[in-house]
């Protein structure tokens, strides 16, 4: 379950897929003589800074962060070498909207206005990139943890900004504002085999 709100909503359901699942379906792959990729998140980070490393205290603050990280705990415990973890930021596909960029069309074609936050960051990958790093991890088989994000960061504000250049009048119906008192941050500092 990868919707962040579903997650607080349903902690119960969340633990069972996210976290027992997980682990029991790894469990079983690797017994089995299977190379497993798990992929993770940024989300096991609080967001307070910019680019984490892969070594930095992991500090979520949210169900589905909790829940990557537990699984992420279990396999360094469990199945050190027989697992990557790879940790990826937003993945957002080549060939069509991003589901945040979506919803702000949709707000603003059924309420006239939507939200974009200032104080909220994003580093996008593609999926291309992230397929990519999947691949060099399947190469090598080599278990362990690794991150996979871009090398900046954008408000989602800014990030509206580029994505309706060509539809300003949509771009007039997005309001800029912050959300919370503090910046959150959610960019990794890529760490992957060489």
């Amino acid at each position: 379950i990868t919707n962040i709100q579903y997650c607080e909503d349903n902690p119960d359901l969340c633990f069972d897929t996210n976290v027992t699942s997980t682990i029991r379906f790894i469990d079983e792959a690797v017994k089995k003589g299977c190379f497993v990729i798990f992929l993770s998140s940024n989300a096991v980070f609080d967001g307070q800074k910019s680019f984490y490393s892969f070594d930095d205290a992991q500090c979520p603050i949210t169900k589905y962060g909790e829940s990557k990280s537990i699984v992420e705990k279990w396999i360094a415990k469990n199945h050190p070498n027989d697992v990557a973890i790879l940790r990826l930021t937003k993945v957002l596909s080549e060939n069509k909207d991003a589901p945040f960029v979506e919803r702000w069309i949709e707000e603003v074609s059924s309420i006239g206005i939507s939200k974009v936050y200032t104080n909220h960051f994003i580093s996008p990958i593609s999926t291309s990139e992230a397929i990519g790093a999947i691949k060099k991890l399947i190469a090598c088989e080599l278990g362990g943890l690794f991150q996979k994000g871009a090398d900046f960061e954008i408000s989602y504000a800014d990030f509206a900004k580029n994505a309706f250049r060509e539809a300003p009048k949509i771009y007039a119906n997005l309001k800029r504002t912050k959300q919370g008192n503090r910046n959150f941050y959610n960019s990794l500092k890529t760490y992957l085999p060489k």
